[in-house]
C-alpha cells in the first residue's frame, strides 16, 4: 500500500478538478496507481486572486482521497495523465505543513534543496496517519492541535463544587463571574499590571536606533521589578544572583549581549517575525526563565499569551485530568501546550457559564485551583465523597419506524433568529468529548467487573486518530476488539460523517454508543455492527453537501 501527497498549484497548465480528477505528468504514473491513498497539498500563496478558494495562505494539507483509474490525456501533445479521485473528503481547516517548526514530511538528505518541487511525493504510513490525526483534531478537540487535553467530565465535577470553594475562600461571598465580585477584586490586578507595564515600555516610541543603547532593556527590567508584579517573582530571596532576570541586569554592562537581547525584545513587540524563533532566542540569551519569557509574551498580546507559574498550574491541570508537566520545560512546544490547555478551560467555562470570558479569566480560574494545591486541600478538609457515575447501558436493535420518527432540522436546531454558531459548535464539541470520557470509564468498568483487568487497562482513546474512523478502542471479554463510535444525543438520532459511515460498513468490530447524560445516570444505548444503510433499521438523511465546479 502506497501513501502519497499530491500537490495542486493555484496557477497551472494542468487541469485540476479537486475531488474529481487529478492531472499529472507521465513521470508520476508509476506512483499514482489505483487504490493509492492520497492527501491533497497546496504550497504558499503567490497570487492574492486565489486567496478566497484556499483554506490558508501558507503551505497546508486540505483533503484526503483514493486514486481511481488512470488514463492518458489525449488533448495534449505532452505525455500527461489523468486519474479519477474517489472518496474525497475535504478538511474543514488547513493542516499546516510544519508543526512547532518541524516539517510533517520527512525530507531525505539527497532532496533537501528541491524536495518541494515534486508535485507528487511518497510518504510513510506514519506521516500519512499523522496528517489525518491533525485533521481530525479540528472536529474533536478544542483550541488547537495538542497532545494534552483536560477531562471535561472532571471539569464538570470541579465546576459543580467551585461555588462552595469560593465561598469558603472568600469568607462567604458568592461566585458571580470574573468581571465583578470576589474573583474580580482578587485577580484583576493582572490587567492593571499589564497596562502599567505597557505604559512604562511605550513601545510605539521604540526605533531601531534604540537597539544596543540599553533603554529598551532598562524599561523591561523596570516592569519586571514593579512591586505588584507577582507574575514573575523577582524578589530574589537569596540575593541579586537568584532573581530570574539576572542575565538581563548583567547584559546592561555587556555590549554584545545587550544588543542581541534588545534586538530580540524589539522584534517581539515590533515585528511579525516567527514568535517561536523569538522564544528560543530569549531562552538562549537569559536562560530557561519561564516566568520572565511568558510575562513578556503576555505583554505582547493578552488574547494569545499568558503568564505562567509552573508548579501551581501543574496542580490545576492535574485536578482537571491533564498531565502536562511545566516545571523544567521552558520551551516553545511546552508553552503552546500550556496555552492550549488554558484555552480548553476557557471553552469549558464559557459553555458552563453561558457567557464569554477572556483568556486571562481562565488563567485566574486555574490559578485559584492550583495555588499551593489549594483546591485539593479544600476537598480533603471537606471530606467530600468521591463522585460516582451510575451507568445504564443496554444493547438495542433499531427499527426504522417512519411514522414515529422525528425528522431532523437544518443544522440540528429548531431555534429562530440569530444563533452564535461558534458558541453552539463549541458546546457540542465539549458535550461530545464528555460522552467519550464517559464511555472510556464505562468500558474500563465493564471489563474490570468481568475480571479482565488487563483488557480494561488497554482501553484507548482513538478520537484524534482520523484514519481509524472510531473514537474508542475497547475489547470484548474474549480479547477481540470493540471499535466504538461515540455519539452524544438525547434522542434516537445522531450526526455521522461519511468517513464514519464507510468505516462502519467495512469493520465487523464496529459499535455505536449513544450517550445521554441524565440527572442521576448516564444512559448508553449500544448498537453492535450496525448496518446503517439497512432501511429496515435506519433512515439516513443528507445534512451537508460538498459543492465543486470548474471554469472554462
Amino acid at each position: 500500500m502506497k501513501y502519497i501527497i499530491i500537490t495542486e498549484i493555484d496557477e497551472s497548465q494542468l487541469d485540476y478538478k479537486t475531488g474529481v480528477s487529478y492531472n499529472y505528468p507521465s513521470k508520476y504514473n508509476r506512483i499514482l496507481s489505483p487504490g493509492t491513498n492520497v492527501i491533497y497539498y497546496k504550497g504558499k500563496l503567490k497570487d492574492k486572486k486565489f486567496e478566497d478558494i484556499r483554506l490558508s495562505n501558507d503551505p497546508h494539507y486540505f483533503g484526503v482521497a483514493v486514486i481511481g483509474n488512470n488514463y492518458i490525456d489525449k488533448s495534449t501533445s505532452k505525455k500527461e495523465y489523468y486519474c479519477d479521485i474517489l472518496n474525497y473528503q475535504p478538511f474543514d481547516k488547513p493542516v499546516p505543513f510544519k508543526i512547532n517548526g518541524k516539517y510533517l514530511e520527512s525530507i531525505p538528505e539527497s532532496k533537501k534543496l528541491n524536495y518541494w518541487r515534486d508535485e507528487v511525493r511518497e510518504v510513510t504510513k506514519k506521516t500519512f496517519d499523522k496528517i489525518l490525526e491533525l485533521a481530525s483534531s479540528q472536529f474533536e478537540t478544542s483550541i488547537e492541535i495538542n497532545d494534552f487535553r483536560i477531562s471535561f467530565k472532571k471539569f464538570g465535577e470541579v465546576f459543580d463544587q467551585f461555588q462552595n470553594f469560593i465561598m469558603d475562600e472568600s469568607g462567604g461571598r458568592n461566585f458571580t463571574g470574573f468581571s465583578d465580585g470576589y474573583i474580580h477584586e482578587r485577580e484583576s490586578y493582572k490587567e492593571k499590571l499589564r497596562d502599567e507595564s505597557l505604559a512604562i515600555l511605550n513601545t510605539d516610541d521604540w526605533g531601531k536606533d534604540w537597539i544596543g543603547n540599553g533603554d529598551i532593556l532598562r524599561r523591561i527590567i523596570q516592569t519586571l521589578e514593579l512591586k505588584n508584579n507577582n507574575l514573575v517573582g523577582t524578589r530574589g530571596k537569596f540575593g541579586p544572583n537568584s532573581v530570574p532576570h539576572r542575565k538581563m541586569i548583567k547584559a546592561l554592562d555587556d555590549g554584545i549581549n545587550l544588543r542581541l537581547l534588545e534586538q530580540t525584545i524589539f522584534d517581539l513587540f515590533n515585528t511579525n517575525e516567527e514568535v517561536e524563533i523569538i522564544f528560543n532566542q530569549l531562552v538562549d540569551l537569559i536562560g530557561k526563565q519561564y516566568s520572565v519569557i511568558a510575562f513578556l509574551f503576555y505583554l505582547k498580546n493578552d488574547r494569545e499569551y499568558l503568564p505562567i507559574s509552573t508548579t501551581n498550574f501543574e496542580y490545576a491541570f492535574k485536578t482537571l485530568g491533564c498531565q502536562l508537566t511545566l516545571s523544567r520545560n521552558c520551551n516553545w512546544k511546552n508553552y503552546k501546550s500550556y496555552l492550549s490547555v488554558v484555552g480548553q478551560v476557557k471553552d469549558a467555562l464559557e459553555s458552563s457559564m453561558n457567557q464569554n470570558i477572556n483568556l486571562i479569566d481562565a488563567h485566574s480560574f486555574c490559578w485559584l485551583l492550583g495555588y499551593k494545591n489549594r483546591y485539593q486541600e479544600w476537598l480533603k478538609e471537606k471530606a467530600l465523597p468521591e463522585s460516582q457515575t451510575i451507568f445504564n447501558a443496554f444493547e438495542i436493535i433499531p427499527i426504522n419506524n417512519t411514522t414515529n420518527q422525528r425528522r431532523s432540522t437544518p443544522n440540528d436546531t429548531n431555534r429562530d433568529g440569530d444563533v452564535d454558531w461558534e458558541k453552539e459548535n463549541k458546546r457540542k464539541r465539549i458535550k461530545g468529548r464528555r460522552a467519550e470520557e464517559f464511555v472510556m470509564d464505562f468500558e474500563r468498568q465493564r471489563l474490570s467487573e468481568a475480571g479482565q483487568e488487563d483488557l480494561a487497562a488497554n482501553v484507548e482513546d482513538y478520537s484524534t486518530k482520523y484514519s481509524k474512523g472510531f473514537d474508542i478502542l475497547s475489547w470484548n471479554v474474549d480479547g477481540t476488539e470493540r471499535n466504538i463510535e461515540v455519539k452524544s444525543s438525547n434522542n434516537n438520532g445522531f450526526i455521522l460523517t461519511s468517513n464514519e459511515l464507510n468505516k462502519s460498513e467495512k469493520n465487523s468490530n464496529y459499535w455505536i454508543y449513544i450517550v445521554n447524560e441524565k440527572k442521576n445516570e448516564v444512559q448508553i444505548k449500544q448498537i453492535k455492527t450496525p448496518s446503517l444503510k439497512d432501511e429496515n433499521q435506519f433512515r439516513l438523511e443528507p445534512k451537508d453537501y460538498y459543492v465543486s465546479f470548474s471554469l472554462e
